[in-house]
């Protein structure tokens, strides 16, 4: 069995029988290591986790694009500016490391799928700071190159559907667009073709 366990964008992955997906609901990459956080995220997880066979089952991680979309560029202005945004994206895939390093003690096999490329959302929830689409663009398409090499560093599957799906302007591609932020059923294709390169199907 194959499990795809993230924030709303495993909902692209519905509707097949290859995988069962689960929502951990808006997680971050970044506060998904925490115990106690505003939507239990880590709970929510390790419930998954520990609950699947450990000699038959894997998890497909995806997680950070809320992070991507919000939280990055909202730190970087809090605080100044004082730490690059590519400082910030390292330290929460740094967090995000810690547990899947936790997932690793338990003896699960695990997969860390990619981001999506930036949509085109507004502000709709009008946080004092949001990005630029070009911003944007370049927060995601960094957060991508820095995952995919934590996980090549360290031996973690990683499955880059961010250069799949993205388009010359560094946003999602209109054939994968499913709204302003997620991809649609299109790029499930595009999931298996990746789990085929790394052997995993």
């Amino acid at each position: 069995m194959i499990y795809i366990v993230g924030d709303s964008h495993q909902h692209a992955f519905e509707f097949n029988s290859l995988f069962t997906c689960k929502t951990i609901g808006a997680a971050t990459a970044h506060n998904l290591k925490n115990k106690i956080s505003t939507n239990n995220s880590n709970k929510k997880l390790f419930d998954i986790v520990n609950s699947i066979n450990k000699e038959k089952d894997i998890i497909i991680l995806v997680l950070g694009e809320i992070d991507c979309r919000i939280h990055i560029y909202y730190q970087f202005k809090k605080q100044g500016e004082k730490l690059t945004l590519l400082d910030l994206i390292q330290k929460t895939i740094c967090n995000y490391g810690e547990v899947m390093l936790q997932i690793k003690d338990i003896g699960i096999k695990f997969v860390i799928c990619g981001i999506p490329p930036a949509g085109w959302e507004l502000n709709l929830n009008h946080y004092p700071y949001y990005a630029s689409p070009e911003t944007h663009s370049q927060i995601y398409y960094y957060f991508n190159q820095e995952l995919k090499a934590y996980c090549k560093a360290l031996g973690y599957p990683f499955l880059d559907i961010y250069s799949k799906t993205v388009g010359p302007d560094g946003h999602i591609t209109p054939e994968y667009a499913e709204d302003q932020v997620h991809l649609n059923l299109k790029a499930q294709p595009l999931l298996i073709e990746l789990l085929k390169e790394q052997k995993i199907l």
